[in-house]
Parts: C-alpha cells; structure tokens; sequence
C-alpha cells in the first residue's frame, strides 16, 4: 500500500506540530501545509487595510474574497512553503509580531473558519499533504488517512516558545509567553466554531517529555503500520477464519458504517464462547493485537488460532503490568488492541459486570472505543453437533471515548467504575435484551 495521501497533524500552538509535520513532509516528499497561514494572512491582509481585529463582520467579509494559496517553496530562503494572497508572496509578512498577537481572536469567527476551511480542503483534497492546524482531522479534512493529535502542558509549550524567540534575537518574558499561551488555549477550545480537541480516530501523542527525534520515530511507526498490510500470518489467519465462517455458518456483520479509518482504536466485546475473539478479528478490517486468557490457549482450534495469530496472554485474576505496558504501547503505536471487558466468559451468555481493564485503558492512553455487539457464537457447538450451520452476527457501534484523563488517588475508582460501566452500556445496546444480564435496564 502507498503511504497516506492526506495526513493531519492537530494540537495546542508549541506542541511540535509545525516541526514534526515539516519533518514528515519531507521525508514523504509531500506539501508541509500549516494551515495556521491562512488566519494569519486574513489578519495580515486586515491590519494592512486598516480593518480593526475586532470588527467580526469585516474581518469574515474579508476572510470570504480573499483568495489564498500555499504551495511548495518558492525560493530557497529557509521559508517552510510559499503563501500567496491574491497572487502576492507574503510568505514572511505572516511572522510579524502584530500578526502573532492578533491571530487568535480571527480565528475564532465562525465565517472566517468556514471560509478558510473550504480554502483549506482545495488545497488538501489535492493529495500528497501533511496539514497542519487546530481542526484538520474532525472538520476539514476528516477523510484523512491518518491524523495525528500533538498536545504537550502549557509550562513546557510556553518553554519551546521563549526559546525559539530567543534564537531569533527576540526579548519576551516567559510569564508574559504562558499567559498568552493560556489565553490562546481557552479561545481555541471554547470557541463555538470547531473547538480544538482530537478527533475520534486521532492517534494522540503527548510530547511534554519527548524530544523531536522520538516524536518522529512514533510518527514513523505509525505511518508504517498504516501503510504497511498485515503480516502475512496474519492475514491468511483471518482470511482462514472468514472462509470458515462463510463456509460454516450464516455470518453477518452490521454496522461498518461506524468503521473509523484506522488506529489507535481500543475495541470491545462481549464474551460469551470461545469464538468471540476470531469471530471480531474477521469482522473488521484491520489487524487486531489481541487479549485473551490463558485459558483459551487450551482450546482445540481456538488457541491453535490465538497462539499463531500471536496474542497477547494474561492469565486470569493477575495483576500483569507487562500486560497494561504492552497494551498500551499497541495504542501508542496508533494499532488496533481488542479486548473483552467482562475478562471470562459468561456462563449464563448473558452481560456480566465488566472489569476495569479496559477503562483503565482508554483512559489511559485516550484512545477511541469501538463496542462490538456478538450474537449467536453460545450457539456454535450445539449448532454443529445437529450438522447446522450457526446464525453468528457482528453488530458494530459508533465510536466513543471516555471522559479523561484518568485521575489519581481516591477518584481513580469511581472514574473507572464508571467508565466500565459506560463501555458495557455500549456493548448492550448493540444486543438484543435477552443478552443484557447485569446491564438490563430497570423497570
């Protein structure tokens, strides 16, 4: 497969978005594209006509006639791009400090962000871009292949800020750099217009403690995995595995609607039989890192399957920190990690109370949920015993994620409570109610 045509990198000003994406730009030979430009050439092109910032209506009306485009450099000056409005290269006059410090407020007019993002998408649907921006994955350009959320703390972006106006001969207190910092963060994420937050399927990468190089090697990882296709083993596993369910049962799957493009993607399940792990395998379109239990490694033809595909074993009732450290590094990796909640199978088939497992992990690393809703795999052996084929369905849900980050001390337990709870809330409403043991509704 060919890399990702359309790549979107989004985050908080100083969390390494313009560095990282100019970096990937290159190596992929792609348009480094920080969209950021835009706002700053409609506050450019405003001050240079005597336009106050504030006046809302002119600045949008301004933002809507302009006409304005960036392409690869022009000339070989150290410029990142070149960007022209209405034909003339402003590609610098962009820097200037009264640009920087008027920008916020002209990107936070809602007819501005929809003129500019309709510019924006011109110039991404082209292909072969990295763009970079506040909310290149969830609305300009959220068929992109591959996005990439950048967010470090406000102490360390303010740092990266002072020191990079150091260098350039530039005199700012770093006080005076947080609290614009500050001020900024709360405009971009309170706004009405496309507030700044990940997208659903956005692999999140806090860089507060990484330098540049690690970020890059991450990035990398992800840009492989996603351009790569599956191992070969485990591509003929789940090719094996759909032609034994279409060649022995009646297998449907709803929902591919829900599908998101990619990782990094957190996965869950309810559990009722020994199936339920191939069975989701085959349902989605990528490849899955798989936990199962110990257990299931004994199983005729279900652990022969989970010990070739390589899952990753925990053995039940323990504690196993190398188990939490390699699921997580699956969703740093932007993978796919599966995992059935509930943590053993239900002897009654029907919903038990889930384990705090998987919350745990989503909100620990933020990633995205995808609830997947099995019916009929209790039915299986009984089913072929009678020489008939089982009616086995694969029900997708919507995406979701957990409210985070994950707290410490006394109330990380209610969060994960809760959390468990809202996840096997999702699984049950994509079975019918004979399923929904414990997770029944009252009255």
């Amino acid at each position: 497969m060919p890399y990702p045509d359309m790549i979107a990198i989004d985050g908080p000003a100083a969390a390494g978005k313009s560095t990282v994406g100019e970096l990937l730009a290159k190596e992929l030979q792609y348009l480094y594209f920080d969209t950021g430009v835009m706002y700053r050439a409609v506050t450019w092109a405003a001050l240079q006509r005597g336009i106050p910032i504030t006046d809302e209506e002119m600045v949008s009306e301004l933002a809507e006639k302009v006409h304005i485009d960036v392409r690869q450099p022009a000339v070989e000056d150290g410029r990142q791009y070149t960007v022209y409005l209405d034909g003339l290269d402003v590609t610098w006059d962009l820097r200037r400090p009264e640009v920087e410090r008027q920008v916020s407020p002209v990107s936070a007019y809602p007819r501005v962000r929809a003129a500019l993002s309709a510019q924006q998408r011109r110039i991404g649907l082209q292909g072969r871009v990295v763009m970079v921006g506040r909310d290149i994955g969830t609305i300009v350009l959220p068929e992109a292949a591959l996005k990439i959320y950048l967010d470090a703390t406000a102490e360390e972006r303010a740092k990266r800020r002072h020191r990079e106006k150091a260098e350039r001969g530039q005199v700012f207190q770093y006080e005076d750099i947080l609290g614009d910092m500050r001020r900024r963060d709360k405009i971009d994420s309170e706004r009405d217009a496309a507030p700044l937050h990940p997208a659903c399927d956005a692999v999140v990468i806090d860089t507060t403690n990484l330098t540049v190089n690690q970020v890059m090697q991450r990035i990398n990882q992800i840009v492989k995995q996603r351009s790569g296709a599956m191992s070969f083993k485990r591509r003929f596993l789940v090719n094996l595995m759909r032609g034994l369910l279409r060649l022995f049962s009646h297998w449907e799957v709803h929902g591919r609607e829900n599908l998101p493009q990619g990782g990094p993607l957190l996965v869950v399940f309810n559990h009722m039989a020994h199936f339920d792990g191939p069975l989701v395998m085959a349902s989605i379109p990528w490849e899955m890192e798989a936990i199962g239990l110990s257990d299931l490694w004994s199983v005729p033809i279900t652990g022969q399957l989970l010990r070739l595909y390589g899952a990753i074993m925990v053995h039940r009732d323990e504690y196993d920190r190398e188990v939490l450290r390699r699921a997580l590094q699956v969703l740093a990796e932007g993978k796919v990690l599966g995992l059935a909640p509930e943590a053993r199978m239900s002897p009654s088939h029907t919903l038990e109370r889930g384990r705090k497992g998987a919350a745990y992990l989503a909100l620990k690393s933020g990633a995205p949920i995808l609830p997947i809703g099995l019916i009929g795999t209790e039915t299986v052996y009984s089913s072929l015993a009678r020489l008939r084929r089982p009616h086995l369905t694969a029900n997708i849900g919507p995406v979701f994620r957990l409210q985070g980050p994950l707290a410490r001390g006394a109330a990380r337990g209610p969060q994960l409570d809760a959390g468990r709870d809202e996840i096997m809330r999702r699984i049950a409403a994509l079975l019918p109610e004979k399923y929904h043991g414990v997770y029944a509704r009252k009255g």
